[in-house]
């Protein structure tokens, strides 16, 4: 139980941080680059996050919850299942949505090299996650919860700086080498795991078990993605880049949630009985938690959004 108890409070601490860098990189960012590309590069992440969230199918959760159930040395065949499977998924969904997108940020530039760089960013970025569904299986959480403080730091520098110097091509080029160098990490964590034997599942149970779980941030997806890629192309990148502003007083609310459902989800996979109240207690406090702060936020908005956007 202390190590839970540890585990909890660096996951915590990392995600506070991790949120008061990137919400310090993209106030700079709103205040150094045009609102156009303000917006283009909302589209991009939130292209991204939509890809990742619709072409997993629900098999992260399965995932989870049948290889928390196995012996760790016999996990290797669903793990390998789920990351070939997942890596055709995302190639995929990264493919299907390029042309979806790309209407909409075709003003601030064309040319194959771009079109390359925002396939390749939506492909990975859609899919580094997949990679660190092993290591979070094995309960490395201080592997998976540090590398959150080490991507808020490489996409605050990297597209703030190549965005200020070189524009909207520099900006996909700092978000591109960004989460490649996650994905790197990703790569070298799960080579350090031991080599584990097994089957993997059968297709159709690898791909129908975990839709029950799925079908709420499907659905989300499914309305937000469209009608972010509908305001970009009709309205234009300028309106879009306004959503960027809302979004980062609203990522605060998400904080303890983000820090301790993962760990909630892999422990109560465990099935350890003596560890389920402190887990409910946990549940508590992200519910609580979550409402106090938009609650405050919510009376504090007249006066936060007008400093941001002086």
């Amino acid at each position: 139980m202390a190590n839970i108890k540890k585990a909890l409070i660096f996951s915590i601490c990392v995600q506070i941080l991790s949120k008061a860098i990137g919400l310090l990189a993209n106030i700079l960012l709103l205040r150094l680059l045009p609102v156009n590309v303000i917006g283009g590069f909302t589209m991009l992440g939130n292209s991204a996050q939509s890809i990742s969230s619709i072409a997993r199918l629900g098999t992260d959760y399965n995932y989870q919850v049948t290889s928390c159930a196995l012996p760790a040395s016999q996990r290797g065949g669903l793990q390998r299942q789920f990351l070939r499977w997942n890596a055709c998924f995302s190639g995929v969904a990264a493919l299907i949505a390029l042309p979806l997108l790309y209407p909409s940020i075709l003003p601030l530039g064309s040319s194959p090299l771009l079109l390359i760089m925002i396939y390749s960013y939506l492909l990975i970025e859609s899919y580094v996650d997949v990679l660190w569904e092993p290591v979070l299986a094995n309960r490395d959480y201080s592997k998976v919860f540090g590398r959150h403080l080490q991507v808020a730091i490489f996409k605050a520098i990297l597209p703030l700086l190549f965005g200020v110097f070189f524009g909207w091509k520099g900006l996909v080029a700092g978000l591109l080498i960004a989460t490649s160098s996650n994905a790197i990490i990703a790569i070298i964590s799960l080579r350090q795991l031991p080599y584990a034997e097994g089957k993997p599942l059968p297709l159709r149970s690898f791909l129908s078990e975990g839709i029950p779980f799925y079908l709420v941030p499907l659905t989300q997806q499914l309305i937000f993605w469209p009608a972010l890629l509908y305001l970009g192309f009709d309205s234009g990148l300028e309106s879009v880049g306004l959503l960027r502003v809302a979004q980062l007083v609203v990522q605060v609310v998400g904080i303890l949630p983000t820090s301790i459902i993962p760990i909630v989800f892999i422990e109560n996979a465990h099935g350890y009985d003596k560890n389920q109240s402190q887990l409910r207690k946990g549940l508590h406090a992200v519910a609580l938690s979550g409402l106090a702060i938009f609650t405050i936020y919510s009376m504090l908005d007249a006066t936060v959004l007008p400093i941001i956007l002086v």
